[in-house]
């Protein structure tokens, strides 16, 4: 699992949750061992199940079979006591619970698969996407969320170039994409000096611009170094900027 999405990590677990209780059956095990009647039966055969295995340990399926009313019927059952069954024969006898349609052997544990450490396991793997993850969307939605509040109610200015840096980072699905950093001074209303950066894709920019050239800055009045840099497209976005 490792390397893989964390919705996919949690529908792993689920698919192999449904997978494995369908493999071990619907039967009531707890409600049928006290109060099923006991019936005679033998064993039809024994092999190892080729279901997922859990703790290194693959269950045994028991088929046998046993007359009630005089009728034959058909079973199956799931166990992880190798020790006992692992030398069961065709023909072994064993005791049978049966109530109504469902039956037990009654000298085998069944196998019952563990919610319980599922169950911990999708809260612990929950638990860790929301720690890990939390942070990374704050991260990421943080510069959606103040570019929007620019661009609602941003001042447009001009500023003036300090520096031009490219870098590379990874995008959706760990495409690398080409980006560069622009670092740039300009004034607020009342004439008081700010600074900014923000990164940009336009590459004319970066092939002509150089320090001190004029570039178009969005900022907010009651706090300027709320910031960003206003490109042509975002020009064009801007109806309360005429």
């Amino acid at each position: 699992m490792v390397g893989l999405p964390p919705v996919l990590v949690h529908l792993q677990y689920f698919f192999l949750a449904r997978m494995e209780s369908h493999l071990a059956g619907d039967v009531d095990y707890d409600t049928l061992a006290p109060e099923g009647e006991e019936a005679s039966g033998e064993v039809t055969s024994v092999r190892v199940g080729d279901g997922v295995p859990w703790n290194g340990e693959r269950p045994w399926i028991v088929e046998y079979r046993f007359v009630v009313d005089g009728r034959e019927r058909r079973a199956e059952m799931k166990t992880l006591d190798k020790h006992i069954v692992g030398d069961w024969e065709e023909g072994h006898p064993v005791r049978v619970k049966y109530f109504g349609p469902e039956s037990m052997i009654a000298d085998i544990e069944p196998y019952r698969f563990p919610w319980n450490t599922v169950s911990y396991i999708w809260l612990f793997s929950a638990c860790g996407n929301i720690v890990i993850g939390l942070p990374v969307l704050l991260y990421a939605v943080a510069p959606m969320r103040k570019k929007a509040r620019l661009h609602q109610s941003g001042t447009l200015t001009t500023g003036k170039i300090v520096a031009l840096e490219p870098f590379t980072w990874l995008g959706f699905l760990l495409v690398a994409k080409f980006r560069f950093r622009v670092t740039y001074h300009f004034q607020d209303r009342d004439g008081r000096p700010a600074a900014g950066s923000s990164t940009s894709t336009n590459i004319a920019l970066l092939n002509g611009g150089k320090q001190g050239d004029p570039v178009h800055v969005l900022y907010i009045e009651s706090c300027p170094k709320i910031n960003c840099l206003a490109e042509e497209h975002d020009l064009l976005a801007l109806p309360h900027i005429t």
